[in-house]
């Protein structure tokens, strides 16, 4: 296990030593060569020791720093993809579109963070130009979704009650279930229109609740009125 160790120590060395024999150019060059290939571990491995290079000039340390976040999200290695986009929003480069990335590397894994990135997007850069076809979509969408399954399950719930063939026993179901559903799909939706007051898809949904939230407050109200 110590000979392992050891071994893997000295090939780094050894490899880090041939990485410091090519000029800044070779290593930018090579790096560019094997992401066209789509080898974006060695594309990676040059940019970052371009980037470390005593050559590398100033000015293109932005741009590299952005293609090693691309390589490495791209070679899997997402943990150092958060790391260069997060350089380019500090370094102001890219930064609303490196925002945008960073935040849907957590898309599957943390939900509640990938949804803060988005939002942040929609706030933070509303003159980009990736503000409309990326931005302000994915924020309504990821609103829209979550909104639209409480929904569904308010209705579903309505359907059930519906079917109990018992008015009274119906009237119970929707105020103890269903109607407290549809408020929180309203509230879930309403967040969408935080962000696009005009979206059609929580406008109509919240018109929907309504007339149906009206349609039960009659039917309670003629109901009471037969029972008196």
């Amino acid at each position: 296990m110590k000979k392992s160790i050891i071994t893997t120590f000295f090939l780094s060395l050894f490899s880090l030593a041939i990485f410091a024999q090519e000029s800044a150019p070779e290593l930018a060059n090579a790096g560019n060569a094997a992401y066209s290939a789509k080898d974006y571990a060695t594309a990676l491995a040059k940019w970052e020791a371009y980037l470390a290079h005593p050559d590398a000039t100033p000015e293109n340390t932005e741009s590299f720093t952005y293609k090693c976040a691309e390589a490495a999200r791209k070679g899997d290695k997402i943990d150092v993809a958060r790391k260069y986009y997060q350089k380019c929003v500090d370094l102001d480069y890219k930064a609303d579109m490196c925002t945008f990335k960073l935040g849907s590397t957590y898309k599957t894994e943390d939900p509640d963070k990938y949804i803060s990135y988005m939002e942040k997007c929609v706030t933070d850069y509303p003159k980009s130009k990736y503000y409309k076809k990326y931005f302000l979509p994915n924020v309504t969408n990821y609103h829209n979704k979550a909104a639209s399954e409480i929904f569904n399950k308010a209705n579903a719930e309505a359907q059930v009650a519906t079917g109990y063939g018992d008015a009274y026993k119906y009237v119970e179901s929707m105020k103890k279930t269903v109607l407290p559903l549809f408020d929180e799909a309203e509230a879930a939706f309403n967040k969408t229109l935080e962000f696009d007051a005009t979206n059609t898809t929580a406008t109509n949904a919240i018109a929907n609740i309504n007339t149906q939230r009206e349609a039960f407050k009659a039917y309670e109200a003629e109901l009471a009125a037969q029972t008196k």
